[in-house]
């Protein structure tokens, strides 16, 4: 239950971050709102607690007993799990934000397609990135990552869904760069010893 908890707290604080500094720092820069008011409460009540639910799901890893008690006064998100997930959120939120600037002269709700879908996958992939052993082993676990991943093309290309959240079905190749961009963030946390270990 406790490292579960501390990886969800590190999800918690990567997604404020990117969420909060895309809505603040993208109309400082003088360009169109990232977000319309509608992404904030989807991505607050839909997309951030079920990607939670992913972290409950979890199995133990199997040296869990192994490791021996932590100090009384030990902080809940060690200062390493913590500057990952900030590092994480810094690095996501500039990938959605150059995905939405270098695209806004094709319009801005294609743009802010991009971006968000950036977002999202970034999200998942974190998710991914953040669990305890190398591969999921429960069907909780799939059930509850995959209704994440579905909700994405859910939005996106059902007409009536799509027109409430300003948003344009993307391309194939529009999907290749989102992809690209996603991996791109979270990369770094495969490289040995940089803060890549979500057990740390």
């Amino acid at each position: 239950i406790y490292a579960n908890l501390q990886r969800a707290f590190v999800y918690l604080l990567s997604f404020k971050l990117r969420v909060v500094g895309l809505a603040l720092l993208v109309p400082l820069a003088g360009l169109p709102p990232f977000f319309q008011p509608v992404h904030l409460v989807w991505l607050e009540l839909v997309i951030h607690p079920i990607s939670a639910l992913v972290f409950e799901a979890e199995p133990p890893p199997p040296d869990l007993m192994r490791h021996p008690p932590r100090p009384p006064g030990a902080p809940l998100v060690p200062r390493r799990a913590g500057l990952r997930g900030l590092l994480t959120g810094v690095f996501l939120m500039l990938a959605a934000a150059w995905a939405y600037a270098a695209h806004l002269r094709e319009g801005v709700e294609y743009a802010r397609s991009l971006g968000v879908a950036v977002l999202i996958a970034g999200s998942l992939l974190q998710v991914w990135a953040e669990r305890s052993v190398p591969a999921p082993r429960t069907l909780r676990f799939w059930a509850v990552w995959g209704g994440v991943a579905l909700s994405l093309p859910l939005f996106m290309y059902v007409p009536a869904i799509a027109g409430v959240f300003q948003i344009t079905p993307l391309r194939l190749e529009d999907w290749a760069l989102v992809v690209a961009l996603s991996i791109a963030a979270i990369a770094w946390r495969a490289v040995p010893g940089f803060l890549g270990s979500a057990r740390r």
